[in-house]
């Protein structure tokens, strides 16, 4: 009892000041030209804009929409793709079309063909079988796909390839 009249003492006398009794952190330290400076992100440049290009956007299952693993792809899928031709012109008389180049263990390519004057941007959802109970389309096996603007039967660009696995 009285170890506890002596703290109480102590306490009520070390509280007798008109200082507020907070716990403050000290300042962080200033920074120092060594450091090495954050890099800002770059922004998103728009399609097109930096010349010719094609993307392909996702890769989704045909009757749900919802994205499908490449890894193991049991049925037939959508390859979203945008391609866009910059600032490059097309001569009048030129055929313009957007293919999908489909390599692995059976090869295939689809086209979508576009009117003169071809559009700046162009959108394209390719849809590709996979064959079933004897329908026609890929056969199990691994593949690449790649998604290229044609010119007079000529790429003026591709996209990065992905790559997948049909169940």
């Amino acid at each position: 009892m009285r170890i506890s009249w002596f703290l109480l003492v102590l306490i009520v006398l070390g509280c007798r000041d008109n200082q507020r009794h907070v716990f403050q952190a000290p300042r962080p330290p200033a920074p120092s030209g060594c450091a090495s400076a954050s890099v800002a992100a770059a922004p998103d440049v728009p399609i097109g804009s930096a010349g010719p290009e094609a993307r392909i956007t996702a890769v989704a299952d045909a009757a749900t929409g919802a994205p499908v693993t490449l890894s193991a792809i049991p049925a037939t899928f959508q390859v979203l793709s945008i391609v866009a031709r910059g600032k490059y012109d097309f001569p009048p008389n030129a055929v313009v079309y957007v293919d999908i180049a489909i390599r692995g263990r059976m090869d295939t390519t689809m086209a979508v063909h576009f009117g003169s004057p071809a559009p700046s941007i162009m959108a394209h959802a390719f849809e590709v079988p996979v064959a079933r109970a004897g329908q026609p389309g890929l056969v199990p096996g691994s593949y690449s796909a790649q998604v290229r603007l044609m010119v007079n039967e000529r790429p003026l660009v591709s996209s990065a390839p992905i790559y997948f696995t049909v169940n």
